[in-house]
């Protein structure tokens, strides 16, 4: 996650939520890419994996969730490729290159 992503959901950040979660174009949540509240995610997290669930769709349902939609953060240098998934080795190779490594 770059620093600019990082800065501007942080900055959705408020007493309200308990998590602020990026949506990338299409509508798919990251919730790999979230920010969480310890004191008040952790409890859940536990109680989840005791009952099995372990399903990150469930804690965010469980939770006050603030969703970033990709619109609010299309502006930032490189949003394009913020959630470029990398599963194989050509994936990696790809993603190299976007990183002008």
């Amino acid at each position: 996650m770059t620093g600019d992503l990082l800065t501007r959901i942080y900055g959705n950040c408020s007493a309200e939520f308990d998590e602020i979660v990026p949506v990338q174009p299409g509508g798919t949540v990251q919730p790999l890419c979230a920010i969480y509240r310890r004191e008040r995610c952790l409890p859940v997290v536990k109680d989840m994996i005791e009952q099995g669930a372990l399903k990150m769709r469930t804690l965010v349902s469980l939770i006050r969730t603030r969703f970033v939609e990709f619109e609010e953060i299309a502006d930032l240098n490189g949003s394009v490729n913020f959630f470029f998934n990398v599963n194989k080795p050509k994936d990696y190779e790809s993603a190299l290159k976007i990183a002008d490594l």
